[in-house]
Protein backbone atom coordinates (compact mmCIF):
# COMPACT_ATOMS: atom_id res chain seq x y z
CA UNK A 1 0.00 0.00 0.00
CA UNK A 2 3.22 2.25 0.87
CA UNK A 3 4.82 1.84 -2.40
CA UNK A 4 1.09 2.83 -4.29
CA UNK A 5 0.77 5.88 -2.36
CA UNK A 6 4.53 6.80 -3.37
CA UNK A 7 3.64 6.06 -7.04
CA UNK A 8 0.40 8.21 -6.69
CA UNK A 9 2.40 11.05 -5.01
CA UNK A 10 5.31 11.15 -7.25
CA UNK A 11 3.19 11.23 -10.34
CA UNK A 12 1.10 13.71 -9.14
CA UNK A 13 3.96 15.72 -8.68
CA UNK A 14 5.11 15.08 -12.30
CA UNK A 15 1.88 15.86 -13.46
CA UNK A 16 2.02 19.28 -11.41
CA UNK A 17 5.24 20.27 -12.31
CA UNK A 18 4.19 19.42 -16.35
CA UNK A 19 1.25 21.60 -16.20
CA UNK A 20 3.23 24.69 -14.68
CA UNK A 21 6.23 24.33 -17.42
CA UNK A 22 3.46 24.28 -19.94
CA UNK A 23 1.41 27.12 -18.63
CA UNK A 24 4.51 29.53 -18.82
CA UNK A 25 4.85 29.70 -22.74
CA UNK A 26 2.16 29.16 -25.02
CA UNK A 27 2.39 28.66 -28.78
CA UNK A 28 2.31 32.25 -30.52
CA UNK A 29 3.62 33.87 -27.49
CA UNK A 30 6.09 37.06 -28.84
CA UNK A 31 9.08 36.83 -26.59
CA UNK A 32 11.00 39.87 -27.01
CA UNK A 33 15.61 39.17 -26.86
CA UNK A 34 16.57 42.66 -25.55
CA UNK A 35 19.65 43.53 -25.62
CA UNK A 36 21.58 45.85 -22.64
CA UNK A 37 24.10 47.81 -24.44
CA UNK A 38 27.16 48.45 -22.11
CA UNK A 39 26.98 51.91 -22.08
CA UNK A 40 24.87 54.83 -22.80
CA UNK A 41 27.20 57.22 -22.07
CA UNK A 42 29.73 59.02 -24.60
CA UNK A 43 32.44 57.26 -25.94
CA UNK A 44 36.23 58.81 -26.04
CA UNK A 45 38.55 57.77 -29.56
CA UNK A 46 41.06 58.09 -27.30
CA UNK A 47 42.72 56.60 -23.76
CA UNK A 48 43.20 60.53 -22.84
CA UNK A 49 43.40 64.36 -23.95
CA UNK A 50 45.75 65.35 -26.19
CA UNK A 51 47.85 68.15 -24.37
CA UNK A 52 50.67 70.22 -26.19
CA UNK A 53 52.27 73.02 -25.55
CA UNK A 54 50.93 76.53 -27.38
CA UNK A 55 53.13 79.36 -27.44
CA UNK A 56 55.23 81.67 -25.41
CA UNK A 57 53.02 82.01 -22.78
CA UNK A 58 53.12 78.73 -21.09
CA UNK A 59 49.84 77.92 -22.30
CA UNK A 60 48.53 74.02 -22.63
CA UNK A 61 46.54 73.50 -25.61
CA UNK A 62 44.10 70.04 -25.45
CA UNK A 63 41.90 68.05 -27.62
CA UNK A 64 39.97 64.93 -27.43
CA UNK A 65 37.78 63.00 -29.76
CA UNK A 66 34.48 61.53 -28.87
CA UNK A 67 33.71 58.30 -30.83
CA UNK A 68 30.40 57.38 -29.96
CA UNK A 69 27.39 59.90 -28.47
CA UNK A 70 25.72 57.30 -26.11
CA UNK A 71 22.02 57.23 -25.88
CA UNK A 72 21.29 61.17 -26.54
CA UNK A 73 22.65 63.85 -27.97
CA UNK A 74 25.83 64.91 -26.14
CA UNK A 75 25.31 68.26 -24.15
CA UNK A 76 28.42 69.58 -22.46
CA UNK A 77 32.23 68.49 -23.09
CA UNK A 78 35.22 70.04 -21.25
CA UNK A 79 38.56 69.30 -19.55
CA UNK A 80 39.16 68.89 -15.67
CA UNK A 81 42.82 69.93 -14.63
CA UNK A 82 44.92 70.26 -11.76
CA UNK A 83 48.13 72.60 -12.23
CA UNK A 84 50.91 72.46 -10.36
CA UNK A 85 53.90 75.27 -10.53
CA UNK A 86 57.40 75.41 -9.25
CA UNK A 87 59.25 78.83 -9.01
CA UNK A 88 62.90 79.15 -7.76
CA UNK A 89 61.67 78.07 -4.52
CA UNK A 90 58.16 77.58 -4.26
CA UNK A 91 55.28 75.96 -5.42
CA UNK A 92 51.61 76.55 -6.51
CA UNK A 93 49.16 74.01 -7.17
CA UNK A 94 45.59 75.54 -9.05
CA UNK A 95 42.57 72.55 -10.02
CA UNK A 96 40.22 73.79 -12.60
CA UNK A 97 37.47 72.92 -15.54
CA UNK A 98 37.41 74.51 -19.18
CA UNK A 99 34.76 73.71 -21.02
CA UNK A 100 34.53 73.70 -24.90
CA UNK A 101 32.13 73.49 -27.65
CA UNK A 102 30.02 70.57 -28.24
CA UNK A 103 31.42 68.77 -31.45
CA UNK A 104 29.20 69.73 -34.53
CA UNK A 105 29.54 66.12 -36.17
CA UNK A 106 26.73 63.46 -35.81
CA UNK A 107 24.95 65.04 -32.48
CA UNK A 108 28.23 65.51 -30.90
CA UNK A 109 30.31 63.26 -32.47
CA UNK A 110 34.38 64.39 -33.58
CA UNK A 111 36.95 66.74 -31.48
CA UNK A 112 36.45 69.16 -28.99
CA UNK A 113 39.73 71.70 -27.85
CA UNK A 114 40.36 73.94 -25.41
CA UNK A 115 43.03 76.33 -23.74
CA UNK A 116 44.02 75.32 -20.07
CA UNK A 117 45.59 78.70 -18.50
CA UNK A 118 42.81 80.54 -17.62
CA UNK A 119 42.92 83.67 -16.44
CA UNK A 120 42.20 82.15 -12.74
CA UNK A 121 44.97 79.87 -13.76
CA UNK A 122 47.41 82.55 -15.26
CA UNK A 123 46.93 84.51 -11.42
CA UNK A 124 47.24 81.62 -9.40
CA UNK A 125 50.56 79.64 -10.71
CA UNK A 126 52.50 83.75 -12.15
CA UNK A 127 55.78 83.75 -11.48
CA UNK A 128 56.50 79.36 -11.89
CA UNK A 129 59.17 78.34 -14.08
CA UNK A 130 57.90 75.19 -14.86
CA UNK A 131 53.97 74.11 -14.65
CA UNK A 132 52.76 70.61 -15.08
CA UNK A 133 48.93 69.96 -16.11
CA UNK A 134 47.46 66.88 -15.46
CA UNK A 135 44.65 66.80 -17.54
CA UNK A 136 41.33 64.22 -17.93
CA UNK A 137 38.35 65.16 -20.36
CA UNK A 138 34.53 64.78 -19.71
CA UNK A 139 30.95 64.33 -21.94
CA UNK A 140 27.83 64.50 -20.82
CA UNK A 141 24.34 63.13 -22.79
CA UNK A 142 21.47 62.37 -20.84
CA UNK A 143 22.55 59.26 -19.22
CA UNK A 144 25.61 60.98 -17.53
CA UNK A 145 28.88 61.72 -17.60
CA UNK A 146 31.83 60.16 -19.09
CA UNK A 147 35.82 60.97 -18.25
CA UNK A 148 38.38 59.69 -20.10
CA UNK A 149 40.24 56.71 -19.20
CA UNK A 150 43.11 57.96 -18.87
CA UNK A 151 44.83 61.42 -17.40
CA UNK A 152 47.73 62.63 -19.55
CA UNK A 153 50.41 64.83 -18.36
CA UNK A 154 52.47 67.44 -19.58
CA UNK A 155 55.26 70.21 -18.40
CA UNK A 156 55.47 73.63 -19.51
CA UNK A 157 58.43 75.61 -18.94
CA UNK A 158 58.43 80.00 -18.82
Amino acid sequence: MKSTQKFLCYSLALVGAALIFSAGCKKGDNVTNTTVVASQKPVFNTGGPSVSVGGASNTAAVTETIAYIGSSSVTAVGFKFTATGLGSVTSTSYAGSVTATVPTGTLGVGSFSANLLTAAAATALSGSLTITWQVSSYATNGTGTTYSALTNTITTTN
